[in-house]
């Protein structure tokens, strides 16, 4: 369940044709429309009425209505398994939030990952090295 906007809210579930998000209109607390979508574990709002969803390997941009995304990112990318991802958020600044849970014989460890979008031209010169 999450916020598509700042008055709708939603619910993911697995209906008659699969896996469907269902919009709730919030003052008579009922379905008024259902949306058949794919992959889409966890969601966040995010621009011009779509969502980031987590689709269990990426984070992706997704048109809910026409049941279509695009990924984003790739958590490994970024050093996160997502097995180990508890939630994601987005911040009023546009960063992106992860929490981010790994489990060993000693217990366990939580982290709040930050990442930013920045142009290519910022990023300083990343040099490849294939091991084989």
């Amino acid at each position: 369940m999450g916020r598509l906007d700042d008055e709708t809210v939603a619910f993911c579930a697995y209906g008659e044709k699969g896996q469907e998000i269902s919009v709730i209109d919030p003052k008579s607390c009922k379905v008024t429309d259902t949306y058949e979508v794919s992959n889409m574990n966890q969601f966040i709002p995010y621009k011009d009425g779509k969502l980031l969803s987590n689709d269990g390997t990426s984070l992706c941009i997704a048109d809910y209505k026409k049941n279509k995304s695009e990924k984003y990112l790739k958590w490994m990318d970024y050093n996160i398994s997502s097995s180990d991802l508890s939630s994601f958020g987005m911040l009023s600044d546009g960063r992106i939030c992860a929490v981010v849970t790994s489990y060993n014989d000693n217990g366990s460890t939580t982290e709040i990952v930050l990442l930013e979008e920045c142009d290519k031209s910022e990023v300083a010169n990343i040099k490849q090295i294939k091991v084989a």
